[in-house]
This record gives structure tokens, C-alpha cells and sequence, in this order.
């Protein structure tokens, strides 16, 4: 699998970039007036969604790069463009958003040259996915133990009111992952009975108000399932069906009725929002609170709570409060957090190539069965990345760290397992 680095491409996109950063930098040393931070938005919009399109054969890079600039042109559109749309604003000025603004920029300008590309863009399962006498164990084992977490970690007990959870439920698409990857080489009967057991627990999540939980089991499903049918249009066609049912659920859970129709969602989706998610939105103004709030912190706080999220991300639950705790003694949010301004919290400037450089990395293990060696780990990460890239891009990047050490733990456990039951006589394993 040949691949290349964008930026060996383009010399076009090298002087559109350079051309950027001279707007910026005229924004910057206030030769236009603050209305011009909605251009600066809609730059760093472009810039993403330009990127997006140079994989848009990937049925696995662009979606997620098409989910960064969805965010980025949410976030446009809501902060700056029609700010009335999210009455979250009020609980910032504009005083930080020219340094969010930049720090957005810089990331998505160092991914430019960072994502690798290739001419093969689709995945060949066949040199990863073989097919064992004890997949079909793991396959419906690792189905009950995602299904018994979705069930023991939800409270369903008070009625018209949106389910409270704990992390161990979001985790349950990790074991959902596992069991669709083994069951890849099964008969389809059972191969469409774990997707339909899956699919089921993504509409009682929605139905206890929930959206994310419900929509990292569909993107497995489509990453392990559906992925060969992908195409640009169609994914344009699903994208914005998706997010007009993900409005219809944020009605829904608003007071549990469906008193809005579907034609009432769809104007005010094209019409009013004109196409934007408000929960990049929220997403952002939370950033803007921890921009805010670092500069009201001492360095050794500020490094404090580093080491607080540090020793966090390897011992879950144990050390310290959350980024959305600390920027709430200050500042009442919505939660949420933009990966860019989220790192920046805790590392500053220094924040921006490493938050770029963890992005790129992570998503071009896709490019990893180039190797004979670990083949199946680089991909079965990738797609906990990939179905899990809506979390971290706008909520927090405990799944980048966190997730994939928890991920890494189950994967290293069900090999060992494997390993092990394959030495068993067959009479043994039967």
C-alpha cells in the first residue's frame, strides 16, 4: 500500500496556507475590527474541509477528518456567523476566541502535511481478520460482556428524565468492537444477529436520551459491516439524515415527547442552524472557559492539574478533577471540550504540534498493514479510534489515551486467551 504525504502534492495549498496565516496575522495585530473572527472561523473551516476532501475515497479517513470540519463549520456558524442560534455565548465575551481561533489553525495546518494519503483507500479484512475455531466463543462472549455493561452501568429508574451513566457504559463499545471483529468470519446468521443485538441497545440509548453511546455502535457497525458500500454521495446522503435524527433525538430528550415534527426539525436544521450541530457549539464555549480559566491559574497549578490528568488517564477515577470541574469553578458550561484547546489547557502553546501529531498518527495506522507484524492490533485500534473520534473531538481525549489503554489491556488479554484455548485439545474447546 503505497502512500505519500499531502503536502508533497500541492504547491497550491502551500501558498494558500502562507496567504492564511498573513490574514491572520493582520487579525491578530488588530488592523480589522473583532467582527472579522467569523472570517478567521470560516478560514479554519475551509482549511479542514479542504483536507477532508483530499480523502474523500476514504471510507475511513474522511469520515472522521469530515466530522473535524463538521465541528469547525458548527462552531462557525454558531459562534460567529448567527451567534443568536446558541444562547451558550452569553457566558463568555470574545476576549480569548482570536487565541482558540489560532490554536485551531495551526493544528489543522501541521495535520496538512502529517496525514499520510494513499491510492488504495479501502481496507483488504481478508489480511487481518482470520478466522479460528474459538472466534465464534469470543465473538458472542465479548457481545455479552458490551451487553452487560450497557445494562448494570445506565439508570433507567427515574422516568422523563435522560438516563444517568458512569464511563464503564461508553466503555461497552469496546467489547462491541471485539465481538464484531470476531465474528467476521462467521456464518451470516450470526454475524447479523450480533449486529441486530448491537443495533437494539443503540435505540434504547437513544430512547434514554442519549446520542454518542448510541452513535459509536453504529459507526462499528459500519466500519466492520457496512464500510464496502461506502461512497462520497452516499455518505453525504447518511450524514445528513444522521444529523437530522440526532436533533430529533435532542427533542425528544429535551422533555421526553415528540411534540416537534419532523418538518419543524428539518427547517429549523436547514433553515435557521443552516446545517450546524449546536453541540460544537457548547463544545467550543466550554474551550473558550479553559483558555479562560488557565490564564487565572498559577504555573504550578496549571502543572498540578497536568499531573492530575496524567496519572487520571492511567488509573481512571482516581487522581483530581476533571478539566470541566476546574473551568466550572469559574465559568458555567455545558461541557464538552475542542481536542485542540482542551490539550492547551494543560501544555500551552507546546499543546499544538502534539495534539496535531497524535491526530495523524492514530489515524494513519490505517496505513499499517503495510506490516506483516501486529497488522491486526494497528487496525483494531484504528477502529476504536475511528468510532470513537466524535468523543474525543468534541468532549474530551480520555479515549485517546485512557481508551486505547484499556482498548490495548482487552486486546493483549483476548490474544493471550486465544493463544492459550488454541492449544486445547479440540474436545476440550467443544
Amino acid at each position: 500500500m503505497e502512500s505519500k504525504k499531502w503536502g508533497d502534492r500541492s504547491i497550491f495549498i502551500k501558498l494558500f496556507i502562507v496567504a492564511i496565516l498573513l490574514i491572520y496575522a493582520s487579525i491578530f495585530n488588530d488592523l480589522y475590527s473583532e467582527k472579522t473572527l467569523y472570517i478567521a472561523a470560516f478560514i479554519n473551516f475551509i482549511i479542514a474541509f479542504g483536507l477532508a476532501m483530499q480523502f474523500k475515497r476514504s471510507p475511513f479517513i474522511f469520515p472522521i477528518l469530515f466530522l473535524y470540519a463538521y465541528t469547525l463549520y458548527s462552531i462557525f456558524i454558531g459562534r460567529y456567523y448567527k451567534p443568536e442560534i446558541a444562547p451558550i455565548n452569553i457566558i463568555i465575551d470574545y476576549g480569548y476566541d482570536k487565541s482558540a481561533l489560532l490554536i485551531i489553525l495551526l493544528v489543522s495546518i501541521i495535520l496538512v502535511y502529517l496525514l499520510k494519503s494513499s491510492k488504495n483507500f479501502h481496507l483488504d479484512f481478508s489480511q487481518v481478520f482470520i478466522t479460528k475455531k474459538t472466534s465464534k466463543y469470543f465473538a458472542f462472549a465479548s457481545l455479552a460482556a458490551g451487553v452487560m455493561m450497557q445494562l448494570l452501568y445506565l439508570d433507567t429508574s427515574i422516568i422523563g428524565e435522560r438516563a444517568g451513566y458512569t464511563p464503564e457504559y461508553e466503555y461497552s463499545i469496546v467489547f462491541y468492537i471485539f465481538a464484531l471483529y470476531y465474528s467476521h468470519g462467521l456464518n451470516s446468521n450470526a454475524k447479523w444477529a450480533i449486529a441486530l443485538v448491537i443495533t437494539a441497545f443503540v435505540f434504547r440509548d437513544f430512547y434514554y436520551g442519549h446520542r454518542v453511546t448510541g452513535l459509536q455502535s453504529l459507526s462499528a457497525l459500519y466500519f466492520f459491516r457496512l464500510s464496502h458500500f461506502y461512497s462520497f454521495s452516499r455518505f453525504i446522503y447518511v450524514f445528513i439524515l444522521g444529523i437530522s435524527f440526532m436533533l430529533l433525538v435532542s427533542s425528544y430528550r429535551a422533555d421526553f415527547s415528540l411534540d416537534i415534527s419532523i418538518v419543524e426539525i428539518l427547517k429549523s436544521l436547514f433553515g435557521e442552524h443552516m446545517l450546524s450541530l449546536n453541540t460544537a457549539v457548547y463544545a467550543y464555549v466550554a474551550s473558550l472557559t479553559f483558555i479562560a480559566t488557565r490564564d487565572l491559574l498559577s504555573f504550578e497549578q496549571v502543572l498540578t492539574h497536568l499531573y492530575n490528568f496524567i496519572v487520571s488517564m492511567i488509573i481512571p477515577g482516581t487522581y483530581g478533577q476533571s478539566l470541566y470541574e476546574i473551568s466550572k469553578e469559574y465559568y458555567q458550561h455545558a461541557n464538552g471540550g475542542i481536542l485542540p484547546m482542551y490539550l492547551y489547557f494543560y501544555l500551552g502553546w507546546v499543546s499544538i504540534p502534539l495534539t496535531a501529531v497524535l491526530m495523524s498518527k492514530y489515524m494513519n495506522l490505517i496505513y499499517k498493514l503495510e506490516k506483516k507484524r501486529f497488522k491486526k492490533f494497528y487496525v483494531l485500534i484504528f477502529s476504536y479510534i475511528f468510532v470513537t473520534s466524535s468523543r474525543w473531538i468534541m468532549y474530551s481525549p480520555n479515549q485517546l489515551f485512557r481508551g486505547v489503554l484499556l482498548f490495548s489491556t482487552v486486546f493483549l488479554f483476548l490474544s493471550l486467551l486465544e493463544k492459550i484455548l488454541e492449544k486445547l485439545p479440540s474436545k476440550v474447546r467443544a
